[in-house]
């Protein structure tokens, strides 16, 4: 299955980027469902009541500009996000995400992503992509692939714990550990993700990997305010990364690659290829006349985000440098 209408060619060309994880390879007509127990639905929820899963309920103007309001005790971000006089919708995210595998404690989590998100503060609906790792999320310290979607009230989950993403794809499932992690000042590897609205049909789509594979989609049905065919697009989009700290008094947990930005990105963790789609299903990058993007960064002295940059590789074009080591004064 694929959508009604695909993305025309990407404004710059890229380096072949793999999805790092082993493919399933199950027959043809059927999809990779990861089997959910027990433990898994008790997890989720429970990390999910104690979680900040939206970004745009924070947004609001301090020193004038319009970035994001501090986020919810223990957790803390480091953002690239669309600002708020930006009123052309978002019909769609693409990123090149530096693949990492922060230290984090039990109850933590850590990721890098995506956020595609429309509503009003207390009605957000969001779509989210990327890596994590989240011990009490998913049982081990390992960096997984991860989608979340909320469309509230008490609707939404990470991965495929509840009903709404639709897995078409026979090879990788969200949930899957990513195998090829990023070596400091060493070999980078990288995650190909793009999410975008199907104008014909209002669901939203998500491709990975090399191949731009279609992984599945998240039915119009499910969103109020950026699902249906009458309210076309989503009013923010976001880039960057996400930690949740411990409730017991341990360390806070490492961003990206634990290291500040520093203007390397064999050094730092880095999205690049940054990218939106316009009104004509192209993908175009972020320097686009009449879009601006404000950074954010709650606890620079703990996590911190490096200004975008325009990279002359055209494996990175538009792009930018986040993280930090975390500690016990986070």
């Amino acid at each position: 299955m694929r959508p009604s209408s695909l993305p025309k060619k990407s404004s710059s060309t890229t380096q072949s980027l793999k999805h790092h994880s082993k493919p399933l390879g199950c027959p043809y007509g059927t999809v990779p469902i990861k089997r959910t127990s027990k433990e898994d639905l008790i997890r989720s929820r429970t990390f999910s009541e104690s979680s900040f899963n939206n970004v745009l309920s924070r947004r609001g103007d301090i020193e004038q500009q319009s970035i994001l309001k501090v986020a919810p005790a223990g957790q803390h971000l480091a953002i690239l996000g669309t600002d708020k006089n930006i009123t052309t919708p978002i019909y769609g995210v693409h990123a090149h995400i530096n693949i990492a595998n922060p230290t984090v404690g039990n109850d933590e989590f850590s990721s890098a992503q995506v956020w595609i998100e429309s509503g009003p503060a207390d009605d957000v609906n969001t779509i989210q992509a990327g890596w994590a790792v989240a011990p009490s999320l998913f049982g081990d310290n390992k960096t997984r692939f991860f989608i979340y979607w909320d469309a509230k009230p008490n609707t939404g989950c990470y991965n495929q714990i509840c009903p709404g993403f639709v897995q078409v794809d026979k090879d990788y499932t969200v949930g899957s550990v990513i195998d090829q992690i990023s070596v400091y000042d060493g070999p980078q590897y990288r995650m190909k993700l793009a999410i975008y609205q199907d104008r014909e049909t209002g669901h939203w789509w998500l491709q990975a990997g090399e191949e731009d594979k279609f992984i599945g989609y998240w039915p119009n049905s499910l969103f109020a305010h950026m699902g249906n065919q009458t309210i076309q697009g989503a009013e923010f989009n976001a880039w960057g990364g996400l930690v949740k700290t411990s409730q017991s008094g341990l360390p806070s947990p490492q961003m990206g690659n634990g290291h500040f930005p520093n203007g390397d990105y064999y050094e730092a963790c880095s999205i690049v290829n940054l990218q939106i789609m316009d009104d004509f299903n192209h993908f175009v990058n972020i320097n686009k006349p009449g879009l601006d993007f404000d950074r954010y960064a709650d606890r620079p002295d703990c996590y911190n985000i490096e200004d975008r940059f325009h990279s002359k590789r055209e494996d990175q074009q538009y792009g930018f440098l986040f993280g930090g080591p975390g500690g016990a004064n986070c």
